[in-house]
């Protein structure tokens, strides 16, 4: 009883200093959500205001190029014609550095089939030095690597009749990616290397046009040995972002809609004064960087190494389309699912044939293809109960 008494008052004693510190972690959380809403506006500050100053033209397509020549690697510059006129560069690094006592000419490289992700590029897989970067690791493990590009990236840009300026050319989203993109780059790749399959590695929406042509074509899991997703996305109706939430929630995709000139979403030339104007903001502010990546992936472990946060602001962004940009807020609001873009009750049904959009079956895609997910604990994009209902509907393990 006396135990009791004394630990009463022990209580008594703390509890204006357990009131404090309660009060201090409220307002802590409230300060993080302020911050995190203020860092999101100024994202959003900086891709309106160079995208419009951004003028719209073609990219220099050696940039890339010359920029693994830089590292003493082989590489090749091919375009892939898809089947609606687009016009995608291909980069390929046939073979990795030379090593002791070893010929450069090898019998068979088995091909190997990179592609990027949302507002991303083919820079994704070589911005880290032959070290640290999966394309230049493949191809001194003695793989033939192909870094493929979406419609709509500084290196997806071209059409064979229809200009940057025409609204048409960029009314596209990852369906398109999904239908076109993927499966000419795959048949290109096949063709030019006489090789009857290759293996498939996507990161973020790389993984998810991935899922959307398999679902839709399942034959073309024929031309897979594999195919391994980095940051695996389908269903984004549990994503904790919260520059992506409120984008979505507050359907602000439609308000950038009106707001800039173009249809393009930070598509910037790779030698424009758009770069120039990143690359100065970023050396100025080397904080803008991690800022970014933070609102759209999570806070990485540790800082951005300063000279890869300038390269980062002279390659990237690699661009999109707003009508891509406005599925992937769908895609939200949308929940537990997998969606074609929507269109509206009347378009959809000119379309699709049925008011309601369509959903994309994730069960058609084979189960002996081999797959490999791998996510991060901490990437906010990719939530554990999005995850659960992708593998749940691509698991040959019932």
């Amino acid at each position: 009883y006396q135990r009791r008494v004394r630990e009463n008052e022990l209580q008594q004693q703390w509890l204006p200093v357990m009131f404090v510190f309660s009060l201090l972690n409220k307002l802590l959380s409230i300060y993080r959500a302020i911050r995190s809403f203020i860092q999101g506006l100024w994202c959003c500050f900086i891709f309106i205001i160079v995208s419009i100053v951004s003028p719209s033209t073609s990219p220099n397509i050696q940039a890339l190029g010359q920029y693994i020549a830089l590292y003493s690697y082989p590489v090749e510059l091919h375009q892939v014609k898809t089947k609606d006129g687009y016009l995608l560069v291909l980069f390929r690094i046939p073979r990795g550095k030379p090593k002791e006592n070893e010929s450069e000419e090898r019998t068979y490289r088995p091909a190997v089939l990179l592609m990027h992700g949302l507002l991303d590029s083919a820079f994704t897989w070589i911005v880290n030095g032959p070290e640290k970067s999966l394309a230049f690791i493949l191809a001194d493990q003695g793989y033939d690597v192909w870094l493929g590009n979406n419609r709509g990236t500084v290196y997806g840009n071209k059409h064979l009749y229809l200009e940057q300026t025409n609204e048409e050319f960029w009314r596209f989203s990852f369906d398109e990616m999904a239908k076109f993109d993927l499966p000419d780059t795959i048949d290109y790749v096949l063709r030019h290397t006489g090789q009857k399959k290759l293996s498939l590695i996507g990161h973020s929406e790389g993984t998810t046009q991935t899922f959307a042509a398999l679902s839709e074509t399942p034959e073309l899991a024929s031309r897979l040995y594999s195919f391994t997703a980095l940051g695996p996305v389908a269903s984004v109706g549990h994503t904790q972002n919260p520059f992506v939430r409120i984008l979505a929630k507050y359907r602000l995709d439609i308000l950038m809609s009106f707001l800039l000139r173009e249809k393009s979403f930070m598509c910037f030339p790779v030698r424009s004064f758009s770069r120039l104007f990143l690359s100065i903001l970023c050396r100025a502010f080397p904080f803008i960087v991690d800022d970014v990546v933070s609102m759209l992936c999570g806070k990485p472990e540790r800082p951005f190494d300063i000279s890869r946060e300038l390269e980062w602001a002279q390659n990237e962004p690699g661009g999109t389309s707003l009508m891509n940009l406005r599925h992937w807020c769908q895609a939200v609001r949308a929940g537990v699912t997998f969606t074609k873009y929507d269109y509206g009750r009347r378009m959809n049904k000119r379309l699709y044939g049925q008011e309601t959009v369509p959903v994309y079956d994730l069960q058609r895609i084979p189960k002996q293809l081999p797959k490999l997910l791998i996510y991060g604990t901490v990437d906010e994009l990719v939530n554990p109960a999005d995850l659960a209902f992708l593998v749940a509907n691509i698991s040959s393990i019932s």
